[in-house]
């Protein structure tokens, strides 16, 4: 004999009527309720957060690219151990880039501070700070590449000066760096008595460059350029 109760379970279920589903609803939320208002509330506080730190960092950005152009002035006559500390009437590159590190300007402060450093000769302190460059900016991310290579060189090391300074234009966004870097690479390649290699990379930056200063070195370079390079075998 069949079960009359499992014949008309389908037609119980169907004859659920939308005031019903409205109740299973509302319970549903009066039983989780303070977990939805406990997610609800953290969205809340996330995005609050997120508008915060985007503002606070626009703030942090004005002032230090504020701070930076007091900085950069004494640089640019010259004064590169006050540029680096600061006085009484500025402060100096080495704690805008502590202190503002996440900012864009703060991360040029890092640079700076290489160039500042390599400027006095202080050529471990500069190769430290261009190698600690973290920022996005490919052009940045080159600049710190080619002061780097800059220090390699001033340490013997020719060689790995040039092909950093290759990975410098292979980094770069903005073709005339991209130019410049490789003519000085090869410059440098030539100094390490690569003249092949140095002669290919100036040759493709003559023909892929022709418009930019970097291009026009480079096709002066290979006319400088004579059998007398040493090569190295």
């Amino acid at each position: 004999m069949k079960d009359e109760r499992n014949e008309s379970l389908p037609e119980q279920q169907e004859n659920d009527t939308l005031a019903e589903k409205a109740d299973i609803a509302l319970a549903y939320l009066m039983k989780y309720q303070k977990q939805l208002i406990a997610a609800v509330a953290l969205i809340i506080l996330v995005a609050g957060g997120l508008i915060y730190l985007q503002q606070q960092n626009h703030v942090d950005e004005q002032k230090a690219s504020e701070l930076l152009g007091y900085a950069s002035s004494r640089m640019d006559n010259g004064f590169y151990a006050v540029a680096i500390e600061g006085d009484s009437t500025f402060t100096g590159l080495k704690e805008i880039s502590s202190r503002y590190r996440s900012t864009f300007s703060g991360q040029v402060a890092v640079l700076m501070l290489g160039d500042c450093y390599l400027a006095l000769e202080q050529t471990p302190e500069a190769l430290e700070h261009y190698r600690s460059y973290k920022g996005n900016n490919r052009d940045l991310q080159a600049a710190s590449l080619a002061g780097e290579a800059l220090c390699l060189d001033r340490q013997q090391l020719t060689e790995d000066a040039a092909a950093t300074l290759e990975r410098a234009s292979a980094t770069a966004q903005n073709p005339a760096l991209q130019a410049m870097y490789l003519s000085d690479a090869a410059g440098l390649y030539i100094k390490a008595g690569q003249g092949k290699k140095a002669g290919d990379m100036l040759t493709k930056a003559s023909q892929e460059y022709s418009n930019y200063a970097g291009g026009t070195k480079a096709r002066q370079m290979l006319q400088q350029l004579s059998a007398t390079t040493p090569v190295k075998p």
